[in-house]
């Protein structure tokens, strides 16, 4: 596919939470060559952004330097459950906490991940943002929002 004919699909939530533990579960399933960026957004005027996870092929990345947490496969359901402190319940400077289960295994939990914006307090946005040019695809299912 060239560069003219790149798809860019985008879904986007809005909890509007203010306070509390957050959680933002999903499974997610990735073809070959897929890139899907999830984040979470607060201040609909001034964006920032506190937990931010980019699927690439066969890597999990985080953060807005996209720095390398764990590889993730291709054709496989992965579940992913990512969770953060809002409004009273936040933390500073700002962090998360990302479990992973692949089909069959142990959930494998990563903490103390830190949120791009270090005062990230309110989630407003949780969006799901994929990028591609080559023919592939990827799935989503099983989303759920919430406050602990």
């Amino acid at each position: 596919m060239s560069p003219d004919k790149a798809v860019q699909p985008e879904l986007q939530y809005n909890p509007r939470f203010r306070d509390g533990i957050a959680v933002c579960s999903f499974d997610i399933w990735l073809e070959p060559g897929t890139v899907v960026v999830h984040e979470w957004r607060s201040g609909l005027a001034n964006r920032r952004v506190g937990p931010r996870l980019v699927f690439r092929p066969d890597q999990l990345l985080i953060g807005a330097d996209e720095v390398f947490l764990t590889p993730v496969p291709s054709d496989e359901w992965i579940r992913v459950e990512v969770e953060c402190g809002l409004g009273r319940r936040a933390q500073v400077p700002a962090v998360y906490k990302i479990t992973l289960t692949y089909e069959g295994q142990i959930p494998e939990p990563y903490d103390e991940l830190p949120c791009v914006y270090r005062r990230f307090r309110a989630l407003d946005q949780c969006v799901f943002l994929g990028s591609t040019e080559e023919e592939t695809s990827h799935s989503l299912d099983n989303i759920h929002i919430a406050l602990k």
